[in-house]
C-alpha cells in the first residue's frame, strides 16, 4: 500500500510567545498514522549566539520552573546542564572537565547543530550523560511548527546514539505554553518542559561585563559560586556553545567541591520505561497473530505491510513482483472496510524477517514495546512502527479517526506513541 505524502504547510517567521491556554487544533490522525513526514532536515550551521534567558519575569513561568514531578533532592546538590550544543570547539573540552569530576550532566540539544556533530552525541552517552531535545531551531515556535519539531528531533537523537535516550525538553527561552505542555507529554515527555534554578549567565559574560550579576559584573566564576550558594543546589544552567563556560567549568566544579556541593543526574528512565505489550493483538479477519512468524498468517500466507529492509532482502534475492504484491481484503471486524494489503508466503516472510526479536533493519524500541524503523522520505527522515498492534490501540485509534490505516500492522511511530498515552 503505497502512503499518502503529508505536506506540512510552510513554518512562519517566529512571533511574540503567546501565553495562551488554548490546546493545538488536532491534525489528521489518519495523515499522521499513515507517514508522519516531516520536511525539515538537520540543519547545516551552528549558531553560538542563543541563550535561555526567559522571556517572562516569574520563576513559575511554564518551562522556566523545574518540574517538581521530577522530585530532585536539592540539598546542595547541583544538576549540571547544557544547552545550544553539540560544539566541536567546546563540548568536547567540557566534556573532558566533567570526567575529571565524575560528574554526569545533561546535554539539551539544538537540532540545527547536531549535523556533523553526531560523534559528540554519541560520546555525550557513551559517557553516561543524557543527551536531551532543545527543539530543532533555537526560536520562539509556533504551536504548529513545535508538534513537528519535538518528535523529529526526539527521534533524531534516539537514532543517532542508538537507544533510546531518557526524554527530556528544555524550552528555547524557557518559552512554555499550555498548549505545548501538552504536545510534549503526547509525544512522550513526562516531565513537559524542564527549566532551571540556577542561571549561571554564561551567555551573558562572554559579552565581557554582566550587567545581569549585580556585585559580579566582571566576575563569572564568583556569580555562578555566589548564586548556587544563595540557592543551596538545584539545576544549573550553562550553554556548551560559550568558551567562558569551557575556559571556568573546572574551577567552578572545582570550588563548589570544596564547599561541599556533590553533582547530581536527573532520572535517568524518563519515558523510557520498558513497555510490556499485553492482550490480543489485531489481525484482519481470517488470520492470526503468529509469534514464530512475526506477522498475522492465515494457512499459507503472511499479511505486512513489511519493513523496508525486507522488502530490499526480498528484491535482491530474486522476489521480483512478488515482492510487492498484494490482496484486496476486508480489514475491519464488520467487514465494511476493503483496502490492498501487502502479502507474501508465509514461509518467505518468515524466512526473510530472520530469527531475532524484531524484522531485519527494524529494532525495539523498550518506551513503546514494538519494533521500530527509519527511513528516508522526500529526504527527511520517518520512524515506523510494525505491529500487529494490541486490539486496544487499534480501538483507541479508530476513535480517534484514524480511518482503514489503524488495522494495518504499520504506523507511524510518533503516532503509536500518542495513542499509547491515551489520545
Amino acid at each position: 500500500m503505497k502512503h499518502p505524502i503529508v505536506r506540512p504547510s510552510s513554518l512562519q517567521r517566529p512571533t511574540a510567545p503567546s501565553r495562551s491556554p488554548r490546546l493545538p487544533a488536532p491534525r489528521s490522525l489518519a495523515a499522521a498514522l499513515a507517514l508522519g513526514v516531516c520536511t525539515l532536515g538537520l540543519g547545516c550551521g551552528a549558531e553560538v549566539d542563543d541563550h535561555d534567558e526567559s522571556t517572562g519575569s516569574a520563576e513559575s513561568e511554564v518551562g522556566v520552573a523545574v518540574p517538581r514531578s521530577l522530585e530532585l533532592d536539592k540539598r546542595k546538590i547541583v544538576y549540571l546542564t547544557f544547552d545550544d550544543g553539540p560544539s566541536r570547539a567546546h563540548t568536547p573540552r567540557i566534556l573532558d572537565v566533567l570526567a575529571r569530576h565524575r560528574a554526569k550532566a545533561t546535554f539539551f540539544l539544538t537540532g540545527d547543530n547536531i549535523r556533523g556533530n553526531e560523534d559528540l552525541l554519541r560520546r555525550e552517552a557513551a559517557e553516561r550523560h543524557i543527551v536531551a531535545n532543545h527543539q530543532q531551531k533555537h526560536v520562539v515556535a509556533s504551536t504548529a511548527q513545535f508538534a513537528q519539531w519535538v518528535p523529529f528531533e526526539r527521534d533524531a537523537i534516539d537514532r543517532i546514539v542508538g537507544t533510546p535516550q531518557p526524554k527530556y525538553f528544555r524550552y528555547p527561552y524557557g518559552d512554555g505554553t499550555a498548549a505545548k505542555e501538552t504536545i510534549l507529554r503526547r509525544e512522550g515527555y513526562p516531565d513537559g518542559g524542564v527549566g532551571w534554578d540556577l542561571d549561571t549567565l554564561d551567555w551573558c559574560f562572554a559579552g565581557g561585563r554582566c550587567a545581569r550579576a549585580p556585585g559580579y559584573e566582571g566576575d563569572f566564576e564568583g556569580w555562578v559560586i555566589a548564586h548556587t550558594q544563595s540557592r543551596g543546589g538545584g539545576v544549573a544552567l550553562f550553554h556548551d556553545v560559550q568558551n567562558i563556560t569551557a575556559s571556568h567549568l573546572d574551577s567552578i566544579l572545582t570550588k563548589l567541591e570544596r564547599l561541599g556541593y556533590t553533582f547530581g543526574s536527573l532520572p535517568t528512565t524518563r519515558g523510557v520505561e520498558a513497555r510490556n505489550v499485553t492482550g490480543p493483538r489485531y489481525c484482519v479477519p481470517g488470520t492470526s497473530y503468529d509469534a514464530n512468524v512475526g506477522f498475522c498468517v492465515d494457512a499459507d500466507n503472511a499479511y505486512g505491510p513489511f519493513p523496508a529492509a525486507m522488502l530490499d532482502k526480498c528484491r535482491a534475492t530474486g522476489g521480483g513482483r512478488a515482492c510487492d504484491a498484494t490482496i484486496a481484503r476486508a480489514v475491519d471486524a464488520a467487514g465494511e472496510v476493503t483496502i490492498p494489503v501487502p502479502r507474501w508466503s508465509k514461509a518467505n516472510a518468515k524466512n526473510i524477517r530472520g530469527a531475532g526479536t524484531c524484522p531485519i533493519g527494524t529494532t525495539l524500541d523498550t518506551g513503546l514495546g514494538y519494533c521500530t524503523e527509519t527511513v528516508t522520505q522526500n529526504g527527511a527522515p520517518i520512524t515506523n512502527a510494525y505491529g500487529p498492534f494490541e486490539s486496544a490501540l487499534v480501538s483507541r485509534c479508530t476513535a480517534a479517526g484514524g480511518g482503514a490505516s489503524c488495522y494495518l500492522n504499520r504506523w507511524n511511530a510518533s503516532f503509536l506513541r500518542s495513542i499509547i498515552g491515551g489520545l
